[in-house]
């Protein structure tokens, strides 16, 4: 019975997440970057902290006899909006194991009706497979008009906003995605590295085959990337470039590469100093996310290639 209820507590916590990123995956299919996110989130909500380790324990994992410790658990309530564990138990209604249903005489009556119904949609499954499933192709390209960069990076995904899932789709080497008819209406988002996060209100089935759609180049991304690649001379004019396109009060992180627990926040100074400094400074950055408040960065995530 426990075991149910921090199942549900997982779930609180889900809808929690998706309060501040309403676009991220299931519970169950977060890692890197997700994980990441909500240890802020915890962080900020509540000033609570978990590791990585113990996310894939006690979070990922589906089923589970042992309950992590009541500290975390209250902790993990407190997320999700109530005042500890107790309390967000007493919210629910989980039925017991060992809890039987009585069946009445119409039920043993009608046994033969599962199989029935079992049988139609076994019939049901048949035909969605031999019926061919309508899909168009729809193809990104840069809104400048040059080549696109890393389209076999680029990810696009179905928010299905009634369904709360976020539903990914294959993209080739040329930068095209094909996208089943039965998603027509719902929201496109679509992230690629050094571009603006874009999101198509409703998938239209109005489009032609092979549709470009353009995205926007994040110029403040590549101007970064590239002062991490290139051999500057003019240190104090690059200095001022990105102190312009930094708000004061950015929160800069630094990734750690898969295999490492945590991460490495810097200030603004901080940052700006790292990049530019030649001994002492950080190269080949490959940017993973820029948060924009009107024309300057105020939240950047990157990792640091080898």
């Amino acid at each position: 019975m426990q075991e149910g209820y921090f199942q549900a507590l997982k779930a609180a916590v889900e809808q929690r997440f998706r309060q501040s990123y309403p676009h991220c995956p299931p519970i169950q299919e977060w890692k890197g970057q997700e994980i990441v996110l909500f240890q802020e989130d915890l962080a900020e909500q509540v000033q609570g902290r978990l590791s990585e380790k113990w996310f894939y324990t006690h979070i990922k994992q589906s089923r589970g006899d042992k309950l992590p410790r009541i500290d975390l658990l209250n902790m993990l309530s407190q997320y999700a909006g109530f005042a500890n564990w107790e309390t967000f138990k007493q919210s629910q209604s989980v039925p017991r194991r060992d809890e039987k249903i009585p069946i009445s005489q119409s039920q043993r009556t009608f046994k033969w009706w599962p199989a029935v119904v079992g049988g139609l949609g076994l019939v049901g499954i048949l035909m969605a497979f031999m019926w061919p499933v309508k899909k168009r192709s729809l193809c990104f390209a840069d809104a400048d008009g040059g080549p696109l960069l890393y389209p076999s990076q680029i990810k696009v995904s179905v928010w299905q906003a009634n369904k709360q899932l976020v539903v990914p789709l294959e993209v080739d080497s040329s930068g095209c995605v094909s996208i089943a008819k039965k998603y027509r209406g719902q929201s496109l988002i679509i992230q690629a590295p050094y571009y603006h996060t874009d999101t198509l209100a409703a998938i239209q089935n109005e489009w032609l085959e092979g549709e470009k759609i353009l995205l926007q180049k994040d110029d403040y991304a590549l101007m970064i990337h590239y002062f991490s690649t290139a051999k500057l001379e003019d240190w104090t004019k690059r200095r001022e470039q990105l102190n312009q396109i930094f708000a004061d009060n950015a929160r800069i992180f630094q990734v750690l590469p898969q295999g490492q627990v945590g991460m490495e926040m810097f200030n603004k100074e901080e940052f700006i100093n790292k990049l530019i400094t030649p001994i002492n400074s950080l190269r080949n950055l490959e940017i993973i996310e820029t948060v924009y408040q009107g024309d300057k960065i105020v939240g950047l995530r990157f990792q640091q290639k080898p």
